[in-house]
């Protein structure tokens, strides 16, 4: 998905990023089981034959030596290119092979050719996210005002507009083409359940100066894959203390007497993750929008440093439990967490 910071930045750290996810090999035995038919990463290698000086290549399919970033028995050989990684949920998202209660969401994503951001592809968490508004709160995000940070291609906002939404999914200029031709391609299936969408730019690095564009009363607000590089942690935390704060006038009393997560405590400057059973059921009187994050370790260090800025901002964490996430749309290594301030 998209990150709500500056093009140039996403630009220099694309390269490193895609070749970690590259090197990875599939994360647990379970994980293998789900996936027996897909093997290592590619890796395309070109040699040079001594006799000849003629250039050959070859594609092997090895393990991999992650702390090298080459297959573990070729330390010899030269450089190599490594493909990327397998999706989680390997559909045709163009084709809407994707659905929200049984109605088709046409997404269409955009391979990086190095040139552009993060934004114009579709990240795992995203799925995972917009299935679980189908499958666990549906009911109450129908007619809610909802906010998409990094939305990248849109999918989980366009999802929540699906199920009734007023939704407004923001994120980089870049970005802003693709997720329109999303919106055109779902408003009619939007527009007969009684939702909306619109897209704005918002760069987390100056929240104050795009928020006019914003809806005063937000629910709803919902981010995807949005933290995987530590300098993104402190302009996204600001961003959503901004709205949540400041710019929101008063989130709709939805939801059951269900009772709020407890506070979470810092504990060796992470926060303790609370297990949310009710997710998302929330007293009437709630006044602050509730932000839904499908998030995907990458970085212990990144990850304690955001749980530590959002309980130091008055956040509560509380992880979804995970019988309450679509039971076909589900992975070990994505989580869903509802961010409450008090």
């Amino acid at each position: 998905v998209g990150y709500g910071c500056h093009r140039e930045v996403v630009e220099d750290m694309l390269l490193l990023v895609l070749a970690m996810h590259a090197t990875a090999a599939p994360s647990s035995e379970s994980d293998q089981e789900k996936r027996p038919d897909i093997p290592y990463p590619a890796i395309s290698v070109t040699s040079k034959d001594s006799s000849s000086g003629t250039e050959k290549k070859t594609e092997k399919s090895e393990p991999v030596d992650e702390t090298k970033g080459v297959a573990a028995d070729s330390k010899d050989e030269a450089p190599v290119i490594l493909a990327l990684p397998w999706k989680i949920f390997p559909l045709d998202f163009a084709s809407g092979e994707l659905s929200i209660h049984g109605n088709p969401l046409v997404i269409r994503e955009i391979a990086n050719a190095g040139t552009d951001g993060t934004g114009l592809n579709i990240w795992d968490g995203s799925v995972v996210l917009a299935k679980y508004l189908e499958h666990s709160l549906a009911t109450v995000i129908k007619g809610a005002s909802v906010v998409e940070l990094g939305s990248g291609t849109g999918l989980v906002g366009l999802a929540a507009a699906m199920l009734g939404a007023k939704t407004v999914l923001t994120d980089l200029p870049y970005t802003l083409k693709n997720i329109e031709a999303n919106i055109k391609a779902n408003a009619p299936a939007i527009a007969a359940h009684g939702g909306k969408a619109n897209v704005k730019t918002l760069d987390w690095t100056t929240p104050q100066k795009h928020a006019k564009n914003l809806p005063k009363k937000i629910d709803f607000i919902i981010a995807s894959d949005v933290v995987w590089v530590d300098w993104l942690v402190a302009p996204l935390v600001a961003t959503l203390h901004y709205l949540v704060n400041q710019h929101n006038q008063q989130a709709s009393p939805i939801g059951d007497d269900d009772p709020a997560v407890p506070n979470s405590k810092p504990e060796k400057e992470v926060c303790e993750m609370k297990k949310s059973s009710a997710s998302s059921r929330h007293d009437p009187g709630r006044k602050k929008p509730l932000v839904l994050l499908a998030h995907q370790t990458r970085s212990t260090a990144t990850d304690n440093h955001l749980w530590k800025l959002l309980s130091d901002g008055g956040f509560r964490i509380a992880e979804v439990n995970r019988d309450r996430h679509h039971p076909k749309f589900r992975a070990d290594k994505i989580k869903l967490f509802e961010l409450h301030h008090s």
